[in-house]
């Protein structure tokens, strides 16, 4: 049963294909080649439930482990100290001193002879340890840890878990091809990003229609303000946007910044450098740079004529 069904507000009209709607919702689909479409999280739920029992079996461990507990014949405990077995297991856990008459407790226990002096090393230890089950446990955590990041493509070194003993070409290794293998994920992403950003922008382009406005005004990166005129056909016209990815924007900026002081030695100023360097939109910082060679073949271009000039003179 469907209640409350109407038209869609705003919905986007294309100019190429009047007769195509959209609905108001955007999504992804990861890993359905040849197979039903399941995401990161579905392929490491596996994972994760064994990770909980295994976690839920370490705290039984944790809770069963004793330690080491002492065998003690009772015999043993002088009675002329006046000390019984719970005074004694006082002295022993708070001061750790264990209290023995050789000469005194044990005589007259079958199987001894009177007079002579009780064996006194028969108190021994008894291990109720988990420490082997425990460590046997935290191996396998760690295993598992360790697969789901060989499967998601995050490895130890992507993660800053770095040893001192390995060597910094293989550290950059291994974050390059750990970076290859996300790279689809975060295509797909900003892929939906994009349309969720474009079908705002049709949006907004019904609510700007029902302002009744006739100019809209925008600041672009560099400060630049630009107007836009909302015609009749404002609705229907085609827009969209492009979504550039940072990190390697970031990587080309630095590429780019790098140029500079070359560009410096070949003539320019102080002040343009400046801009590039503190800059951080790829395409202003390619402008710039553009600007700056413009300038620069001009000044040879003028440098040219004026040696020309001089030696028609001559």
């Amino acid at each position: 049963m469907y209640f409350g069904i109407q038209p869609i507000e705003y919905q986007h009209v294309s100019i190429d294909n009047p007769n195509s709607q959209k609905l108001p919702y955007c999504g992804a689909i990861y890993s359905n080649t040849n197979s039903k479409p399941r995401s990161l999280v579905s392929i490491l739920k596996p994972l994760q439930y064994m990770y909980i029992v295994l976690w839920y079996r370490l705290e039984l461990a944790i809770a069963r482990d004793k330690g080491k507990v002492v065998n003690m014949d009772i015999t043993q405990i002088p009675k002329s100290m006046n000390i019984s077995p719970a005074k004694w297991m006082h002295y022993l856990s708070s001061v750790g001193v264990n209290f023995i008459n050789p000469y005194e407790e044990g005589w007259n226990i079958p199987g001894r002879e009177g007079g002579k002096p009780a064996q006194f090393n028969q108190i021994t230890a008894l291990d109720l340890t988990m420490s082997n089950v425990i460590a046997e446990y935290i191996q396998l955590m760690d295993k598992i840890e360790e697969l789901a990041g060989t499967i998601s493509g995050i490895t130890a070194q992507r993660e800053g878990a770095v040893s001192s003993s390995e060597m910094v070409g293989n550290v950059e290794r291994s974050v390059v091809q750990s970076s290859h293998i996300t790279e689809p994920l975060f295509w797909v992403h900003n892929q939906c990003k994009r349309r969720v950003l474009n079908m705002l922008l049709n949006t907004a382009k019904g609510a700007w229609e029902e302002t009744g406005k006739q100019k809209l005004q925008y600041i672009f990166d560099n400060g630049e303000r630009a107007f836009l005129d909302i015609t009749p056909k404002f609705y229907y016209e085609d827009m969209d946007v492009f979504v550039s990815d940072t990190s390697k924007d970031l990587e080309n900026i630095q590429k780019l910044q790098q140029l500079i002081q070359p560009a410096m030695q070949n003539g320019a100023s102080l002040l343009e450098a400046a801009e590039v360097l503190t800059n951080d939109n790829f395409n202003i910082i390619k402008q710039k740079l553009k600007d700056m060679q413009t300038r620069q073949e001009q000044m040879q271009q003028q440098q040219q004529e004026a040696e020309a000039q001089q030696q028609q003179q001559l």
